[in-house]
């Protein structure tokens, strides 16, 4: 079963307003109009962006590897457009596409990991790693295991990044509480901690804007 597209529209709509073409069409052309591919990836992720999230495996049985391969690989074509447009001036002269490159990384993630963005003197980001992974709703962070890899990387300052799978993005105690013992961590190294980002599907906060670090 076909799903019908007008494709000069779809396009035209792309071209000027990307957000003006609905999930069902741009799903579509993506995968060739399978329409019982787009309604049941649809119906069990919810969005375009829910159906790039989902792990390969199931967007595979549901639609077939072909059409998961090509799904992936939009996915990963759209997180190297936000790390190009995240790095392309000082992280903290463009902070929202940081933020945005964050949540296209991991805010859709169905565990938490704890990701390292490393600074140079200009504030420009030179090394991106996760470097813990955990579980529903709590990652392992070992400061000196984030001092090594800073020293690694020639960082002078970090920004730390995770995921809170539960969807709200607000910094629990414990979160506090580790941004503090990195921060003391690092200031023997001459390592800032700029920022810790909290990230989900839908929100994210900072604590530095919280006042928090």
């Amino acid at each position: 079963m076909t799903y019908p597209i007008d494709e000069s529209r779809s396009a035209a709509l792309l071209c000027a307003d990307p957000g003006a073409v609905a999930d069902s069409d741009l799903l579509a052309m993506l995968l060739d109009g399978d329409a019982l591919a787009v309604a049941g990836l649809l119906t069990a992720f919810g969005s375009v962006a829910g159906v790039l999230a989902a792990p390969f495996a199931d967007v595979a049985r549901m639609a077939g590897e072909g059409p998961a391969r090509t799904l992936a690989a939009v996915k990963a074509a759209a997180i190297r457009l936000a790390k190009a447009q995240a790095s392309s001036k000082p992280l903290l002269n463009n902070y929202r596409k940081v933020i945005e490159y964050c949540r296209a990384l991991q805010g859709r993630d169905e565990a938490e990991s704890f990701r390292v963005l490393y600074l140079d003197k200009q504030n420009r980001l030179i090394g991106d790693e996760v470097l813990f992974r955990g579980t529903v709703d709590h990652t392992p962070v070992y400061p000196r295991e984030v001092a090594k890899a800073a020293l690694r990387h020639n960082a002078t300052a970090l920004i730390v990044v995770h995921n809170h799978p539960s969807g709200n993005p607000g910094p629990s105690d414990s979160d506090i509480k580790m941004t503090k013992r990195l921060k003391d961590a690092l200031a023997p190294l001459g390592v800032i901690v700029l920022d810790h980002l909290i990230v989900t599907a839908e929100g994210d906060s900072s604590l530095q804007a919280l006042g928090l670090i």
